[in-house]
């Protein structure tokens, strides 16, 4: 029935992305801190609630994606580093 759109069931149950799609959403929504982003998605702001894949970011990437980790500033893209 959904042959033209299914991408597997990882994309189906909403399955956390991959640390490389991760990081190239979250550097998109233009969080400029750690707080931020918890503050957004732990209360549900229009960010994670209106984007399929800002919806499937982990609440804590630096445990998710613990082998690739580089911090949050790698994470949100920030030069300083927060």
């Amino acid at each position: 029935m959904w042959a033209n759109n299914w991408q597997g069931w990882d994309d189906f149950l909403g399955v956390t992305l991959s640390f490389e799609e991760a990081l190239s959403v979250a550097q998109s929504l233009g969080f400029k801190s750690k707080d931020e982003y918890l503050s957004c998605l732990s209360e549900g702001c229009d960010a994670f609630n209106h984007d399929e894949l800002a919806s499937r970011l982990p609440y804590r990437p630096d445990v998710c994606y613990e082998k690739d980790w580089k911090g949050w500033g790698h994470f949100l893209g920030l030069l300083n580093g927060n």
